[in-house]
């Protein structure tokens, strides 16, 4: 059957370190062009000595949605790697597991590091081939309580800015700071760039 890589970004190679400050991957839904199609990565794909360095984004409703999926919210393939911080990892969907991150084989894991991130309803089987972060390094499991995520269908029309009583905001790295000097908070609109 068909494959399809990557709903949202797809990084390959080791030639250069991408870096990524207030992103959102939201909405991608991947599909195949047969009920027996693989999918791989519906939000974000890393692959081949790829090292993306992402900071203060979310990663939200991306869907593998035919065939077996790899990865809902972010898919490690073979020596795939990624930094990730500061950022919501939130209500992804990978078939029965790995709908926050799935690691196609962990022997060939690049590396994975996560910092004050968000893993929020990803599924009942979040993690495949690693281990849930939640609990050390600020990674936290909490409804992120966005703005309005159901005003539609198109994630285009969302409103991922932190409602006010968020427990994200000011929830991210201390050592980075929102517009306004206070503690960054996790998602795409904190930290120093945040303000958009």
């Amino acid at each position: 059957g068909a494959r399809n890589y990557a709903g949202g970004i797809y990084f390959y190679g080791a030639d250069t370190v991408p870096t990524f400050d207030n992103l959102i991957v939201s909405g991608n839904t991947l599909t195949g062009e047969s009920g027996s199609s693989n999918s791989y990565g519906a939000g974000l794909m890393s692959n081949s000595y790829a090292s993306p360095v992402i900071t203060n984004a979310d990663v939200v409703g991306n869907t593998c949605a035919t065939g077996t999926c790899y990865g809902g919210g972010l898919l490690l393939w073979d020596w795939g790697g990624a930094d990730v911080q500061n950022t919501n990892i939130v209500s992804n969907v990978a078939g029965s597991s790995g709908g926050a991150v799935y690691v196609w084989n962990a022997s060939m894991l690049y590396f994975l590091d996560f910092d004050y991130t968000n893993f929020y309803d990803n599924g009942s089987s979040a993690f495949k081939n690693t281990t849930d972060p939640t609990g050390s390094d600020g990674n936290i499991a909490v409804d992120p309580d966005y703005t309005d995520v159901s005003s539609s269908g198109d994630s285009a029309d969302w409103d991922l800015t932190l409602a006010t009583g968020s427990s994200c905001i000011d929830a991210g790295d201390p050592s980075i700071l929102d517009t306004d000097s206070s503690v960054s908070d996790i998602g795409a609109y904190g930290g120093p760039g945040g303000a958009w």
